[in-house]
């Protein structure tokens, strides 16, 4: 009876083992991790060597004394290849420009000022205008300036401060 006694109680424990090992419970947490990455831009003004800062750049017109017939039709100075803006971003972004003040980027003097990053020349104004975009990255954008002035054209001498902006698109 020992004997059967012991042969159970082995068949039991490998029973029980086996039912252990074998059909075991199983149990599972799911963890939700959130994280953000924020947008890292910069915008700099590539500069001409030896100049020493890359924030800051000046550009002059000198327009001509405007005939009747330019007067009349609208005469239009273009400059390409004023700046180039180097522009870096994590996320897609925008490059925009306005005018600091509203005397020539409105053109109620009879003169008007146009900047041209990609594609058409635009408008500035004192609200910002987007004239080139992208994906994230590096990228240089050649800049160009046209003044136009009309028969409301009044002589002087005109500053425009025009301020780019990087933002996220």
């Amino acid at each position: 009876m020992k004997k059967l006694t012991t042969i159970i109680l082995i068949s039991v424990t490998v029973l029980a083992t086996v039912a252990t090992l074998g059909f075991a419970a199983s149990d599972s947490a799911t963890v939700t991790v959130n994280f953000s990455v924020n947008a890292k831009q910069s915008l700099k003004i590539k500069s001409n060597p030896g100049s020493g800062n890359s924030n800051t750049v000046e550009s002059t017109f000198h327009i001509p004394t405007p005939s009747d017939k330019d007067l009349k039709n609208g005469h239009t100075i273009t400059r390409e290849d004023v700046i180039t803006l180097v522009a870096t971003s994590n996320v897609d972004f925008e490059l925009n420009v306005r005018a600091n003040n509203s005397s020539l980027g409105m053109g109620k003097d009879g003169y008007r000022m146009y900047v041209r990053g990609q594609g058409e020349f635009k408008q500035v104004s004192t609200n910002p205008v987007t004239i080139a975009d992208g994906e994230p990255g590096k990228h240089e954008f050649s800049v160009d300036h046209r003044v136009k002035y009309d028969e409301n054209y009044e002589p002087g001498n005109y500053e425009e401060k025009l301020v780019f902006n990087i933002s996220s698109a």
